[in-house]
């Protein structure tokens, strides 16, 4: 999948293709009344709407770097390089046709000292690192504000209809269109197979070099075959800190997702929490999300905060959340004038929301770029 989203020219079509599978598949929940003998379906259906929303993230996130690259900051910095290993524009016109020679054009041509070059190209990572974490709190931010009011819209339907079959279904397809018309966006405006570049690329080029005979059934085989290649035990010694990064991801996004499903559980089963309540649970975590996404990149400027730090206190802050739930089962804490902990009401259902959205988004954003 990533092998596909990484190539240009199908990028935006992985995008669009397992947008418009998900879509599909939630908006087919309207037409699908759960006394219908093929009631059954809804279960491939949910599928089929989570493999397209986490393949179509996949393509989404395929977009950060190029668009990065793209900013101003970064371009600014990636021109000082290419100045620097005289490729600069007016000297390459001039290449072209020594008869007209630019007036900038020094007559020798002087490159930067390599301890200058490289501090340029450590300034440009660096650099782009943060618009790359720009950008994707951005999204992220947005994405959740869109999900803020469509649930806020649900919340009318399913509260009138006192938490009916009928309501989840109508709430579960409004998201589905609510994602097709928004994806109209994206067709439209990210850039497609015409604008990839196709010339020759140099490290910092903003694509790679496109081969004109790939194609997805190959680079699917292939990624496959690197995947096995890449579990053998002699590369996982060389890659030694990828399987970290991948094993800590793994650890973190399975958490957060535990987190937040067996929450929902625990609030509808054991605390008997009505249908609204739960969608005003998932109200204040988004919520919580945007403004987290926003506040720590601030944050992280102003104390000069490198990405790790930060998931290192989200982290432990997130890690407080079982252990208040453990203080429940402490008899010291039963007490009615000791009670503490344990998450035994609605009331605190609603502050963990809050305590926690602000976590997975945020730990996903300075995440993806390690």
């Amino acid at each position: 999948m990533g092998g596909i989203a990484d190539h240009p020219p199908h990028r935006k079509r992985v995008l669009l293709l397992f947008a418009l599978l998900g879509a599909a598949a939630a908006t087919v929940f309207l037409v699908l009344p759960s006394t219908s003998p093929v009631w059954f379906l809804a279960a491939p259906l949910a599928v089929c709407a989570n493999v397209g929303f986490g393949a179509s993230a996949v393509a989404m996130n395929a977009y950060l770097p190029s668009l990065a690259k793209e900013s101003p900051e970064v371009h600014r910095i990636h021109t000082e390089i290419e100045n620097s290993n005289g490729l600069s524009t007016t000297q390459r016109d001039s290449d072209e046709d020594p008869s007209r020679p630019s007036i900038d054009q020094p007559l020798i041509p002087r490159a930067l000292p390599t301890g200058e070059l490289r501090g340029l190209k450590a300034k440009h990572d660096a650099e782009l690192s943060r618009v790359m974490s720009r950008i994707s709190s951005l999204g992220i931010a947005l994405g959740y504000g869109a999900g803020i009011f469509l649930l806020i819209v649900a919340l009318v339907p399913v509260t009138l209809l006192h938490g009916s079959t009928f309501a989840l279904r109508l709430a579960i397809g409004l998201s589905g269109i609510w994602w097709a018309v928004f994806s109209i966006p994206a067709a439209l405006w990210l850039p497609g197979s015409n604008s990839s570049r196709t010339e020759g690329a140099d490290e910092w080029a903003d694509e790679p070099i496109l081969d004109t005979k790939w194609n997805a059934r190959r680079e699917i085989v292939a990624s496959w075959k690197r995947l096995g290649t890449m579990l053998r035990w002699k590369e996982i010694k060389n890659l030694r800190n990828t399987f970290k990064y991948l094993a800590a991801w793994f650890l973190l996004s399975d958490g957060f997702t535990t987190v937040t499903s067996t929450a929902i559980l625990f609030g509808k089963t054991t605390l008997h929490m009505e249908p609204s309540a739960l969608i005003l649970v998932g109200v204040l975590t988004p919520t919580s999300g945007i403004l987290g996404s926003l506040a720590w990149p601030v944050l992280q400027r102003r104390f000069g905060w490198t990405n790790l730090q930060v998931i290192v206190i989200l982290v432990v802050m997130a890690s407080a959340i079982p252990a208040y739930g453990c203080l429940g089962f402490l008899g010291v804490f039963k007490g009615d004038a000791t009670r503490f902990g344990g998450l035994t009401t609605q009331s605190e259902m609603f502050a963990l929301a809050i305590y926690f959205g602000e976590t997975p988004a945020t730990t996903h954003a300075m995440f993806a770029d390690p």
